[in-house]
């Protein structure tokens, strides 16, 4: 698999959301060395995991809030 050079934070929806981006540019384009649809396709469903548990642990913090402020 060729090397995807990393831009992005990935402790964010948005840094996340960049990274696939350059994964889908890095793709279609001939600069700096096409990624095969296959390594794209990994990359962007490993992203796509980090972006659910990313999601699962915001929703987990928020509720922890909401059973402590009730309480």
């Amino acid at each position: 698999m060729a090397s995807t050079k990393r831009i992005n934070n990935l402790t964010s929806i948005e840094g996340i959301l960049r990274q696939m981006r350059s994964i889908y540019r890095q793709t279609r384009t001939d600069n700096p060395g096409p990624l095969s649809i296959d390594d794209s396709v990994k990359l962007t469903n490993i992203l796509r995991m980090i972006t659910n548990v990313y999601r699962d642990s915001e929703l987990e913090k928020r509720i922890e809030a909401l059973e402590n402020g009730v309480k």
